[in-house]
């Protein structure tokens, strides 16, 4: 390739130099078009201080562009350097006056320039020398000059990228949707082209505010333009290839545009909507692409069909059954938590938002779990009796549950604790010791029952009684023993 390359290169320097000589002065034409080759030099030395092929698109000169790659084959993937126009901007009144900049930090790429000036077959080709079909970029806008904030009189700033209000990124797709090229659609399609997201924004939505992330996915750009045509073409491309009749593809459409802005599945769940549903998921409305809310709304409909056809389609168990426990649907994890392997995190889940009936059902499917100590001390800490005597009886421990169960005075887990997983006689002192010093006259009561204490240790306890000031253990310790 090396050798190619020098091999071009040196017959365009042999074919310029020559023709000085071969050509008289009277011979040559000012007005002639210049070749290929002059303007492969010219456009190396170009005033944007572009790559040559980049250029070279803009110019519309495929021929020129052609014979760029084939001695830079490496511009096929490079970008133009950062990219700032500054925009003029008048508000209400002057003092809202302010300027803006619009700034393409990663510059433009030879792909998204070709696809803009509608060279499908040089898109082509790039796309087989390497150019990136899902690659983004973005475009950021901001606030450049010395402008008026209602809230903060006149700020002044010179916008970094990363600070400005808000950018845009938009995939290849992108571009050709927009232009309703159907050949290009399908050409980015061929070369793996994925249809969610092709267009994010980042913006505040008022000073201060935090920044929203907005995904569009590429039949919602489509679905918006008058001609339906690459609309259709993406959703024959999403279904599969399978052939779609018009009333379908009206149907798609209105969900894809519905008025509450939702993506297509999730409206389906809102209008309670199953048939059209069950239509979205049967040609390839994908899960993942709707996001993780598709399955809380599932979750939370009251209609059990809509979560069936959403597992039917794909495996989403586990984060539906996580949802399920998180908000503490019971019926819900009933019906989950027989196809889904249980977790600690879902145990502790279920404890940490109050649902120890949830956590019995967890802790009592067949599915092995790892014991985790953690859970046992959140439970204690919960209070949850039945609980914990439930994951005591399945082996459950701790070496601070019991020290947990003595400083929430659960006197009845303290007491499972003891018969189920007792203390040696050399820990109880210490657990004496702390239930002393949070005052917990019946917890030491039960501790001496199980454990009768020496005179040398009964003179200790009661130093101990003394020492944290507590009199009523150091009464009960000297009428009792």
């Amino acid at each position: 390739m090396k050798i190619i390359r020098k091999t071009l290169l040196f017959t365009l320097l042999f074919l310029m130099t020559a023709g000085n000589f071969l050509i008289s002065k009277e011979e040559i034409n000012p007005s002639a078009e210049p070749t290929s080759y002059e303007l492969a030099i010219q456009y190396a030395h170009n005033p944007k201080n572009w790559p040559a092929l980049h250029y070279a698109i803009e110019q519309n000169r495929l021929d020129v562009a052609e014979l760029i790659l084939q001695i830079y084959p490496e511009q096929a993937t490079q970008s133009t350097p950062t990219i700032k126009v500054l925009n003029s901007h008048m508000g209400n009144n002057a003092s809202d006056d302010y300027d803006y900049i619009v700034g393409h930090e990663q510059g433009i790429s030879a792909l998204e320039l070709a696809i803009c000036k509608g060279h499908t077959e040089l898109v082509s080709q790039l796309l087989e020398m390497g150019a990136d079909v899902n690659e983004f970029r973005k475009e950021y806008r901001g606030k450049y000059a010395n402008h008026w904030e209602p809230r903060g009189g006149w700020v002044y700033e010179r916008c970094k990228f990363g600070d400005m209000d808000h950018w845009t990124a938009r995939s290849p797709l992108y571009w050709a949707i927009n232009k309703e090229d159907s050949t290009m659609v399908a050409l980015l399609l061929e070369h793996g082209a994925t249809l969610t997201p092709c267009h994010t924004t980042q913006k505040w939505a008022y000073y201060a505010s935090p920044r929203i992330t907005t995904k569009t996915s590429a039949l919602k750009i489509a679905a918006t333009q008058e001609s339906t045509a690459v609309f259709k073409q993406l959703l024959v491309h999403q279904a599969g290839g399978h052939s779609l009749d018009e009333d379908l593809i009206s149907l798609f459409r209105d969900f894809v545009t519905n008025p509450e802005n939702l993506p297509a599945l999730h409206y389906a769940l809102s209008t309670c909507d199953i048939d059209s549903y069950m239509l979205l998921l049967e040609h390839g409305f994908d899960i993942h692409d709707q996001g993780e809310e598709l399955i809380a709304r599932a979750v939370e409909a009251k209609d059990s069909r809509f979560l069936e056809l959403l597992l039917a389609r794909e495996d989403q168990s586990s984060a539906a059954l996580t949802y399920a426990v998180a908000i503490g649907n019971i019926d819900t994890v009933r019906y989950l938590i027989e196809q889904t392997a249980a977790t600690p995190e879902l145990l502790k889940l279920a404890l940490t938002g109050g649902n120890p009936d949830i956590a019995k059902i967890i802790l009592t499917q067949p599915h092995s779990m790892t014991k985790d100590g953690e859970a046992l001390t959140l439970a204690i800490q919960k209070g949850y009796d039945e609980v914990v005597a439930l994951m005591i009886e399945m082996g459950y421990s701790d070496k601070e549950a019991l020290a947990k169960a003595i400083e929430y005075n659960r006197l009845n887990i303290v007491e499972a604790l003891i018969t189920q997983d007792p203390p040696s006689d050399e820990e109880v002192p210490n657990h004496i010791k702390h239930s002393i010093e949070l005052g917990r006259v019946e917890i030491i009561r039960l501790f001496l029952n199980h454990y009768l204490p020496s005179d040398e240790q009964l003179t200790q306890y009661k130093r101990w009684a003394i020492e944290y000031n507590q009199l009523d253990i150091l009464l009960f310790l000297s009428n009792c023993y």
